[in-house]
């Protein structure tokens, strides 16, 4: 008999009656494991570390391990179901007093939740843990927001940035919140922007253990718009600081200007969002009855390119 004849007779000694094979290593297995899962074992799991009966107004200060080493002993399919279980080890706090206090780790601190029949035998790690407290303060602080903006040409960004809200509420520990004035946001860059932007944005919260902001993500908007240009004309030049008793007088007396800024912006103007004036006082200095004025918008966002006239005569009665 050749050789492939000899694999061909195994091949097909194998293949025959395939689904009965299968079933029978399929049931072995499955008796297999219950006998072996029916056994008791001793085995190390790792559970998450609560902390409760914390003193109204006090919080923890520190950082704690979150998960605790425990040695359980049980059935193997017991164990098996732990680690999708709730089990926890709940340290209760004994001391009301603010400061750092140890605590040791003992397995009658480890919960078993109903129906998990195993037994918690030994801490394993950490066997101690130090719990700082402190007293829990509650205040406001002004979001900063850092963003770096590349605009497409062409576009102009009208009016400050803005976060909404303005204050966010801080809570935790005092040690670490006592002098925070300010909380920042998650830094953002935007290049070649030609619209507005509208983003949330994640609070970050100060340095320092068990600290909440709320509400821990604000809304960043920017004003973006096409770059514009428009005359506003016939605006009052007044004068400021005129001595008392004295007639005084301006020629001509009103100004135009051209001014450049975001279009939208620039179509809501009108001359009373521009003043215009001549200190007296810089008159006087200056010696010279032909000054310029001195321009001063009430809305940011806009540049001055050019005034006509440029100077004005000052004449004395």
């Amino acid at each position: 008999m050749s050789f492939l004849t000899r694999i061909q007779g195994i091949k097909r000694a194998f293949l025959s009656n395939l689904g009965t094979k299968i079933f029978a290593l399929s049931l072995a297995i499955l008796l297999w494991l219950h006998v072996v899962t029916g056994r008791s074992y001793e085995a190390v799991f790792e559970v998450a570390l609560k902390v409760g009966n914390i003193p109204e107004g006090m919080v923890v200060a520190n950082q704690l391990p979150e998960k605790v080493a425990v040695k359980f002993f049980g059935q193997g399919r017991q164990l098996l179901r732990l680690p999708y279980s709730k089990t926890a080890l709940v340290l209760k706090i004994t001391s009301p007093r603010a400061g750092p206090r140890k605590y040791r780790l003992s397995p009658l601190d480890v919960k078993v939740p109903i129906g998990l029949k195993v037994e918690p035998r030994k801490i394993v790690k950490p066997k101690t843990i130090t719990v700082e407290l402190n007293r829990l303060i509650t205040k406001k602080a002004k979001v900063i927001p850092h963003v770096r903006l590349q605009l497409a040409d062409g576009y102009v960004q009208v009016g400050p940035i803005k976060v909404v809200p303005e204050r966010v509420k801080i809570s935790g520990p005092q040690k670490f919140l006592r002098r925070v004035q300010y909380v920042s946001l998650d830094s953002l860059f935007f290049s070649k922007v030609k619209r507005d932007i509208s983003e949330p944005v994640r609070v970050i919260p100060p340095e320092g253990t068990n600290i909440v902001c709320s509400p821990p993500v604000v809304n960043l908007s920017i004003d973006i718009q096409a770059l514009g240009e428009r005359w506003i004309k016939d605006i009052p030049v007044r004068l400021k600081y005129s001595p008392r008793g004295r007639k005084i007088r301006i020629e001509p007396s009103t100004i135009d200007l051209k001014l450049q800024g975001g279009v939208e912006l620039l179509a809501t103007l009108s001359s009373e969002d521009i003043s215009a004036y001549i200190d007296y006082r810089r008159v006087r200095r200056m010696k010279k009855a032909e000054v310029p004025a001195i321009i001063s918008p009430k809305v940011s966002g806009i540049e001055l390119i050019e005034a006509r006239p440029e100077r004005f005569n000052v004449v004395t009665e």
